[in-house]
């Protein structure tokens, strides 16, 4: 391709852009980094065919390249680090530039050579420059090796990407769903709930294992972002090189070093047990020198820790039909401002049940055996008790970590990552109640993820280089993972009025997003352009389990037509009360005696069947969403201090499909969400010749994609 034949190329993509304005375009995956060489002679003209050797500091690992007649060459898809970048050519002094490689970054360094015996070696020293010359991108980059002997909490690095400008909430303004990470080039979260912020990877990205994260802002490059995202954060394990390295670090804190909660000071309970052990070790270095590279490195967090409960329970006096109030001096007998009614004494005078339900007796009596003892307070209710007690919640976390580097032949380059997060919450939920009889009731959570990445680098030719990604994202969440299933035994909960019912779960629910992506980014260099060409491709399989239904939600209570209701209404039987106190009367009396007030049950439906099922079954979803996108981008150096940056991306994002159900998705259309409104006629009022009948159906997509 001739010069001019490549500018016009250029001006055609740059007038095909301008027509498609309108468009909404995204960006696919890449996050290593990039070197733009220009040399230039004295008199700050070109100077082409010059030798170029970029040197990797770490893995002795060389990349070498001629000048372009252009006098420019870019070395990419380069791992983060410290290179050394020499330039010769005959009849010039050879000249040495230490430059820092960072992720997602452009680093420009415009190389002068001064005439004199190439054996002369120049050493220019730090090239990085303060500004970017020659990319548009806007962001952040922080190395946690200046953070990493700071007391971080957690270690985990997401917090930091908060600290960038432009932070306030959100990025820059943009709306959550436009957020995106990634790991090593991998997609780090799944697209589904993104509604919440998508910033965070599924994966903790500790301090120990990240190499760099940066934060891009705006103006991404048309091969980042999967076509999900336009901003992101990018994170990249440390590697291997030449020299072992290694570490051990441990994090320890414990309960001595806290201060207690006012809550549980104003209840006298000392302060939960709180210990915050975290350990590991890390190990880089060479298999083959020069050529085959590891880093790994363990870590685990062990946290005993505790949760302080407060179910409220009945006085003694109330479980035997005492309802204790407040009135007006002078309204209860000898003229004091607390009353105390029986309220069996008067349901018997009206012919209504006068003792404890018998289930409601064997679970007061279950409560009152782990009460006796325990650290129980009065509250502003006289019939009401606290009930204070610490749960034991520890915590266990586990954090594996691998990467290998392989320099397979000079023209072939791989690479393969692997993060794993490992969360068990043994009691994220407490039980209700302490005591053996109640530990059932509790219900822990286990969350894990991963992402695995794979990078192939292929130099085709000094001028042509091809970059291949692929990666597989595993996250899955697991809550109320050690639940004992009583709801199976006994499918009912038990609503109480006034204080906490025993008779209750903490229900299970799963969800498991896995997603493969792949991308692929060819890069070719013609004199002074930078061209690129690529693909992105991601497939998200969405499996989610609600919770099981099929049980019965049972609320004890007075209602309407309920002959109990006339005697604990009014100031007959209750003297000096307000309607307040008589509707406390009614339900305390509706659970001593167990009166029903609503029952109401959900079954799941069966698409096998078309029917509803009558057992406790789960509602499994199974939805898959993909998309794929093209990109072609150019980076024209025009002169040494004029780069032109300009491209086309268009992608493809399918509807979400649901597999399920055989498609029994049920959504309307948008003639039916208009409804009599025409489409297109908005703001025509009175012109009603849309859809005089709208309704939701069936379809296996929601819409098209």
């Amino acid at each position: 391709m001739s010069r001019s034949s490549v500018g016009k190329f250029a001006l055609f993509v740059l007038m095909t852009i301008v027509l498609m304005a309108t468009a909404t375009t995204t960006w696919a995956q890449s996050t290593q980094g990039r070197v733009d060489v220009t040399v230039l002679d004295q008199k700050n003209a070109y100077v082409p065919g010059a030798k170029i050797v970029l040197t990797d500091t770490a893995t002795n690992i060389e990349r070498i390249a001629d000048a372009e007649n252009g006098g420019t060459y870019s070395f990419v898809n380069l791992p983060l680090g410290k290179y050394k970048l020499t330039i010769s050519k005959d009849g010039f002094e050879t000249a040495s530039y230490d430059v820092v490689v960072e992720v997602t970054k452009t680093t420009s360094v415009s190389a002068m050579l001064k005439v004199g015996q190439v054996t002369q070696v120049v050493d220019v020293g730090a090239a990085t420059p303060v500004l970017d010359t020659t990319s548009n991108n806007i962001g952040s980059v922080i190395n946690p090796k200046d953070v990493e002997d700071l007391p971080l909490f957690g270690r985990n690095l997401i917090a930091l990407s908060t600290l960038t400008p432009g932070y306030t909430g959100t990025w820059n303004g943009l709306p959550s769903i436009a957020q995106g990470n990634n790991v090593d080039g991998v997609m780090g979260s799944p697209s589904r709930m993104k509604f919440g912020g998508n910033s965070a990877p599924s994966v903790q990205v500790r301090l120990e294992n990240i190499e760099e994260m940066t934060i891009q802002t705006d103006s991404l490059d048309l091969n980042q972002g999967f076509g999900q995202s336009s901003m992101q954060v990018n994170y990249t394990t440390r590697r291997g090189g030449n020299d072992f390295h290694g570490r051990l670090y441990e994090d320890f804190r414990n309960s001595y070093l806290y201060a207690n909660s006012w809550r549980n000071d104003a209840n006298q309970l000392t302060r939960p047990h709180q210990e915050w052990n975290e350990f590991g070790f890390s190990m880089g270095g060479h298999v083959i020198k020069d050529k085959l590279f590891f880093f790994g490195s363990f870590s685990t967090a062990q946290i005993p820790g505790g949760a302080s409960q407060s179910p409220s329970v009945l006085t003694s006096a109330a479980q035997a039909g005492n309802f204790t109030y407040t009135v007006p001096s002078g309204t209860c007998a000898a003229g004091s401002t607390t009353c105390t009614v029986n309220l069996f004494a008067v349901a018997a005078a009206s012919g209504l049940p006068s003792s404890v339900n018998a289930v409601i007796g064997a679970q007061l009596a279950a409560i009152n055996g782990v009460t006796v003892g325990s650290n129980v307070t009065p509250t502003t209710d006289p019939i009401i008790n606290s009930l204070n007690f610490i749960a034991n919640a520890p915590t266990i976390q586990y954090f594996p970590t691998f990467r290998v580097d392989w320099d397979v032949t000079k023209k072939v380059r791989a690479s393969l990552a692997y993060n794993e997060t490992i969360n068990i919450l043994a009691v994220a939920n407490a039980p209700y109640f302490p005591g053996a009889a109640f530990a059932s009731t509790a219900a822990g959570n286990r969350n894990k993820a991963y992402p695995a990445s794979l990078g192939i680098e292929w130099t085709i030719s000094p001028t042509l280089i091809n970059q291949f990604n692929a990666g597989f994202l595993y996250n899955e969440n697991f809550f109320g993972y050690n639940s004992p299933h009583a709801y199976i035994q006994n499918p009912q909960t038990v609503n109480w009025p006034l204080v906490t019912s025993p008779q209750q779960y903490y229900l299970p629910v799963t969800s498991y997003y896995p997603v493969w992506n792949a991308s692929d980014t060819l890069n070719w260099q013609h004199r002074s352009h930078a061209l690129s060409f690529g693909f992105s491709f991601y497939h998200e399989q969405d499996h989610y389990w609600n919770p099981p239904e099929g049980i019965t939600n049972i609320s004890l209570g007075l209602v309407n037509g309920d002959p109990a209701l006339t005697p604990f209404t009014g100031t007959t039987n209750l003297p000096g009360s307000n309607t307040s106190q008589q509707t406390e009367a009614q339900n305390l009396y509706a659970l001593l005696t167990g009166r029903i007030s609503s029952t109401f049950v959900r079954n799941t439906y069966q698409p096998s069947t078309n029917t509803y099922s009558t057992a406790v079954t789960e509602h499994p979803l199974d939805e898959i969403a993909q998309a794929w996108g093209l990109f072609a981008q150019d980076s024209w150096r025009i002169r040494p201090n004029l780069t032109f940056n300009y491209g086309l991306r268009w992608d493809f994002t399918a509807a979400t499909k649901d597999i399920s159900f055989g498609g029994l998705y049920h959504n309307a259309d948008l003639s039916s969400i208009l409804g009599p409104t025409p489409i297109g006629n908005l703001f025509h009022p009175g012109v009603l010749s849309g859809n005089l009948n709208p309704s939701i159906n069936t379809r296996p997509q929601p819409y098209n994609s």
